[in-house]
């Protein structure tokens, strides 16, 4: 298989192939950035073009899966000093809502939700403890859970180092020009790097392929930053994962007796779906 990046050059030469490694020192020892994106061609193939009455799942889930599960992010609400996970069910049981397979966040917790000091599920991203869940859950439904695939949107800004953390005291003139030339740095090196771009019809988003085990779903943080895969699957395709960038649920295809095992799991909260479903 061509294009993996274990120690060998990648398509930049020099100077940049020395910036793209510094970009992904990151990564664990047992995943790799692959540059031959022949691997995800599959994967976008039968994806339908974006709607005008609202995205929906077919856009992002490959077809030919049995059966489709929406798995829920958790909302949380703090106290004051600790945050709390809450289920769905238990926020809509509170306030008066209902749930169905196109709910969205917004629906369930209603508009003074913040208010009261709730935050609303992550967006964009897996939780890490349900990312664990579904790694478990997963596993055993593939016959290659140790030779997995994970897209990555690259428009996350931690893999730049655009994220903003404020310090004290505020960094220098010198310190600030130095922080831009090394993040321009490393935004040349992203795009020098093959990325997928045939999905979704013409969102114009871009994602890194990388290989790895299953459980390296849970193992992406650039700069000290948990972020999830985009999309994933095993190499025998007997499933696959997919948590849209705006989205506050993540979605799984796969066998009959896969999706049933994640609509049982206790420590998961889903709802069985169709490829046709709204997505949020």
């Amino acid at each position: 298989m061509g294009g993996l990046w274990t120690g060998a050059p990648l398509l930049t030469p020099g100077r940049k192939r020395d910036e793209t490694r510094a970009v992904f020192e990151w990564l664990r020892p047992d995943v790799e950035l692959i540059t031959d994106l022949g691997p995800a061609e599959w994967f976008s193939a039968t994806l339908e073009p974006w709607g005008r009455h609202g995205v929906r799942l077919a856009s992002f889930m490959p077809d030919g899966f049995e059966s489709y599960a929406r798995v829920l992010h958790p909302f949380e609400l703090w106290d004051g000093r600790t945050a709390t996970y809450r289920r769905w069910a238990d926020v809509a049981a509170e306030r008066g809502a209902s749930i169905d397979a196109e709910t969205f966040a917004e629906q369930v917790a209603g508009e003074d939700w913040e208010a009261i000091g709730g935050n609303h599920p992550s967006e964009g991203e897996i939780p890490e403890a349900v990312c664990a869940s579904l790694v478990r859950t997963l596993a055993g439904a593939t016959k290659t859970p140790a030779a997995c695939w994970f897209a990555v949107w690259s428009g996350w800004g931690m893999l730049s180092g655009t994220r903003i953390v404020p310090s004290i005291p505020a960094p220098s003139l010198r310190e600030e020009r130095e922080h831009l030339r090394a993040q321009r740095a490393t935004e040349a090196a992203l795009r020098a790097i093959p990325q997928i771009t045939a999905v979704h019809g013409s969102s114009g988003r871009h994602y890194l392929l990388f290989r790895g085990p299953i459980d390296a779903a849970c193992s992406f943080e650039p700069d000290g930053w948990y972020l999830s895969p985009s999309f994933w699957w095993p190499d025998d395709r007997a499933w696959a994962v997919v948590t849209e960038i705006d989205g506050k649920s993540t979605y799984v295809g796969g066998a009959r007796a896969t999706v049933d095992a994640i609509l049982e799991a206790d420590d998961l909260e889903a709802l069985e779906v169709t490829r046709n479903v709204r997505l949020d």
